[in-house]
């Protein structure tokens, strides 16, 4: 099923690779008309057995080479994701699995394509099983420099998978038609590749994890995302440089100490690869929340209840309670006929605290004799989380150390009817 095919303009011929799990390469000459089943020699490094590879490889005229990415590890329909980047010369019968430093994320149903004009390979979209993911990120790959890079269009089309997609040589765009996301699509949209006439790489920021973080924590480990990142950028908090990890990902991780979140407040993070190319990134603000107080009772009401007597509904007073706070007897929490009254805030008594939309009522049965209830009720706001906030590998991959440095800009055509009346189809 859904074998790669890419077809060699100097050789005149078409190759085909995989398919339903399949790990074979087949060349169609086109003059002969003759299929040629081209057996590597023993020992040679050839890709896995791959599916669901339909426009994941394309033929680059220029380095006279055919480049492979992605695909699904499985023989149907449904499996693991492949991240792989290979390159096969029909010449020399020889597939190489090339590594480059950053790689997209892995993934199947993409679509490739060669813009001729730029000399790069041009990847949009794709599904991964695993995780359920649709792309719409657009990465460009050069032969010659072994870089991927991810680029970043103002606007783009919705994520989707198994798409039509094309170069179009005269007007030098990609277009691309429809695909399936989580839901069916009829879209068309073009993309213009453009080289920057700066020649420059400058970081560019999408996203921050954690956010926000609560002032007097820790110190943590920050996810900084986004494209054009090198080994050599640097995290900047407000301004000053902090020790930074670069990773396999759009990312690159910085050490925030104590002290840089001691206060309340706000901070302005950058990125800053030094060096020619280089430059330094838009800012993203982090908020720096103020801790939430613990919570404080001073009375509850009724004090006492009967061994053996009827449900009953306790009004809990204090200040400091939140939507989150849950009343604890003898260290257990309740849920029902429970009354959280935050005095500070002039609640009556009676009014119930609510959590999501939903009044939080905790039951209490009498048991034998008197009941104490403890004075602490635990706040279940969502904690700020300084130990899992990695991102996964298998995520976005950077872009970073590519040395064509180029932006790209989506633009979705609209469809119009033929005057006389015929089907619709893309307007200018």
């Amino acid at each position: 099923m859904s074998p790669a095919l890419a077809y060699s303009t100097n050789a005149g011929a078409l190759v085909m690779f995989g398919g339903q799990g399949g790990a074979d390469t087949w060349a169609f000459d086109v003059k002969s008309k003759r299929w040629t089943q081209m057996t590597s020699s023993p020992g040679a490094a050839t890709p896995p057995g791959l599916s669901q590879l339909a426009s994941s490889m394309v033929y680059d005229g220029d380095d006279d080479v055919f480049v492979l990415f992605g695909g699904c590890l499985c023989t149907l329909d449904f499996g693991a994701s492949s991240g792989d980047t290979w390159t096969y010369r029909l010449s020399s019968n020889t597939w190489t699995k090339v590594t480059p430093a950053v790689s997209p994320p892995a993934r199947q149903g993409h679509h490739l394509v060669y813009d001729s004009a730029n000399k790069r390979v041009i990847l949009f979209g794709g599904f991964d099983a695993t995780s359920g993911t649709y792309f719409n990120d657009v990465w460009i790959y050069s032969v010659t420099a072994n870089t991927w890079s991810m680029v970043l269009p103002a606007v783009s089309p919705p994520a989707r998978r198994m798409a039509a997609m094309v170069y179009d040589p005269v007007q030098q765009r990609t277009v691309l038609f429809g695909g399936q996301g989580p839901d069916a699509l009829a879209d068309v949209w073009v993309l213009q590749l453009q080289q920057s006439a700066s020649g420059s790489s400058t970081p560019t920021l999408t996203s921050l994890s954690p956010s926000p973080v609560t002032a007097g924590s820790p110190g943590f480990t920050l996810t900084v995302t986004g494209a054009n990142f090198a080994s050599t950028s640097v995290v900047q908090w407000n301004g000053s440089n902090r020790t930074t990890t670069f990773v396999r990902a759009p990312s690159s991780r910085p050490g925030i100490a104590a002290a840089d979140i001691a206060s309340a407040g706000s901070a302005l993070v950058s990125v800053s690869t030094p060096g020619s190319g280089g430059g330094t990134s838009n800012s993203l603000t982090l908020a720096i929340a103020a801790p939430t107080p613990a919570p404080i009772l001073s009375s509850i009401s009724p004090t006492t209840a009967s061994a053996g007597g009827a449900a009953f509904t306790l009004t809990a007073t204090g200040s400091n309670f939140t939507s989150g706070s849950i009343v604890q007897v003898n260290g257990a929490s309740r849920y029902d006929n429970i009354r959280l009254v935050d005095a500070a805030h002039g609640g009556p008594s009676g009014q119930r605290c609510r959590r999501g939309g939903d009044s939080e009522h905790h039951r209490i049965h009498s048991g034998s004799g008197r009941r104490h209830v403890r004075s602490a009720l635990a706040d279940r706001r969502e904690r700020e989380s300084h130990a899992d906030h990695h991102q996964s590998e298998s995520g976005q991959r950077d872009g970073g150390q590519c040395r064509l440095h180029a932006h790209g800009h989506w633009h979705r055509l609209r469809r119009r009817r033929d005057r006389h009346g015929g089907p619709a189809r893309p307007g200018p």
